[in-house]
């Protein structure tokens, strides 16, 4: 049995060493490396010929790698055209929709109040004059009797004066008792006015204040609130039978006709955003995309996410967007000066570096190493502000083999690796 196994082995040895000897085995383990890395590359004639002394694995003078047909064929080698970017560079981003705090109305009660009927629901459609809750208090109350008081007081402070003032011409009464006339007469119109400013900021109407049916009793502490716009109750935090105060929001109530679009731009892409950018938001759970523009950006980044807000306005006539969804905003960068664009497989990053291998030469096929300077990566290119020239043709498939290749080179001909 070991004898069997021992024969089969032998026979194996011998024959790797005459390939060792024959120059048989650099294009195998090309071979055997293309594999291995995924290229199906069939093996054509002479793909395992041997090397001679001008094969690649020469030591170039002047850096290069230099590949014959058959070698180009066992690493699957593939290129492409530098091509100069003309078309605007598309910069994705994630955001979310908001509702537009400035035609947002929060509704808040301007006194201590019961509330005694709430007359509308979450989500319903509002209009201006709508009735919306009715309140119940005893400072509401306060405020209408004492402005009645001012009111008659100043009717009867006035009165008087009319009554004194053809006295006052004719000398029949003192200018000292005329001139507290006027006063007092000045301090009840003051009063009135006073009274009356505070039944206004407390949301008593003019026509209210002045309609000559005077409430009386409890009515004096009943007030309904009235929607000030049209739109769509977002918010309700009220229920009846509770006390509320000026600092508790009751409703909130916002026209839907538009959303506000939020997106964060990162500090190495703020640069080349400014305000009328043309965007287009994508709603990816809708398989829908609205074309809008950049209308503000944010004047500091935020801490946390290391971002800066952008916002536009979405027009939703028909309310089929909602408030808080997700989106991807997609704007369109106008191209630099310059700018051109590889695949993204031709592009190589060694120890923070960026290189691409370009096409100098054929027959072998010839290619330099170059160092390249991206200014982004898309899904499936890569934009260069520096590096390279628009119409130059780059490597893409087999480009890690061709690195390898050209470290080997450098250390064969003693030079430092360049990694």
């Amino acid at each position: 049995m070991l004898r069997k196994l021992l024969v089969p082995a032998f026979l194996l040895a011998i024959v790797v060493t005459v390939m060792t000897l024959e120059g048989w085995t650099a294009p195998l383990i090309a071979v055997v490396r293309n594999r291995l890395v995924g290229h199906q590359v069939p093996l054509g004639p002479g793909a395992l010929s041997p090397a001679t002394g001008d094969s690649a694995d020469a030591v170039p003078a002047d850096g290069r790698v230099r590949i014959d047909g058959h070698e180009a064929l066992a690493l699957g080698l593939a290129t492409a055209v530098v091509e100069p970017l003309e078309e605007p560079i598309p910069l994705e981003l994630t955001g979310t929709t908001a509702y537009d705090p400035d035609s947002m109305t929060r509704i808040r009660p301007r006194f201590d109040t019961l509330v005694r009927e709430v007359f509308v629901r979450l989500g319903q459609e509002v209009e201006q004059g709508e009735p919306l809750v009715e309140l119940y208090s005893a400072a509401l109350a306060e405020a209408k009797t004492n402005a009645q008081t001012a009111r008659v007081e100043w009717d009867y402070r006035r009165g008087i004066r009319d009554k004194r003032a053809p006295l006052a011409e004719s000398g029949a009464i003192s200018q000292q008792l005329w001139a507290e006339t006027q006063d007092q007469e000045l301090s009840a119109r003051l009063a009135d006015m006073i009274a009356r400013d505070k039944l206004l900021i407390y949301g008593v109407t003019e026509e209210q204040i002045d309609r000559p049916d005077r409430e009386g009793g409890a009515d004096k502490a009943r007030m309904t609130m009235t929607c000030p716009t049209d739109g769509v109750v977002i918010a309700r935090n009220v229920v009846p039978g509770n006390l509320y105060g000026p600092e508790d929001e009751l409703l909130a109530i916002a026209p839907l006709d538009h959303l506000w679009v939020w997106a964060d731009v990162y500090e190495r892409d703020l640069p080349v955003i400014r305000i009328g950018l043309d965007w287009e938001v994508r709603f990816p759970f809708l398989d829908e995309a609205v074309k809008g523009r950049v209308e503000y950006i944010a004047d500091e980044v935020d801490p946390s996410s290391r971002a800066v807000r952008i916002r536009g306005v979405l027009p939703n006539p028909d309310r089929r967007f909602k408030a808080d969804m997700l989106v991807r905003t997609v704007i369109a960068i106008p191209p630099g000066a310059g700018r051109v664009a590889i695949p993204r497989e031709a592009m190589i990053s060694i120890d923070g570096g960026d290189f691409a291998f370009v096409r100098v030469g054929t027959a072998p096929e010839t290619f330099e190493r170059h160092p390249i300077r991206v200014e982004r990566e898309t899904a499936d290119r890569v934009i260069l502000e520096g590096g390279l020239e628009a119409g130059a043709v780059v490597a893409t498939r087999g480009v890690l083999l061709l690195e390898e290749r050209f470290e080997d080179l450098r250390l064969s001909a003693g030079q430092p690796a360049a990694r």
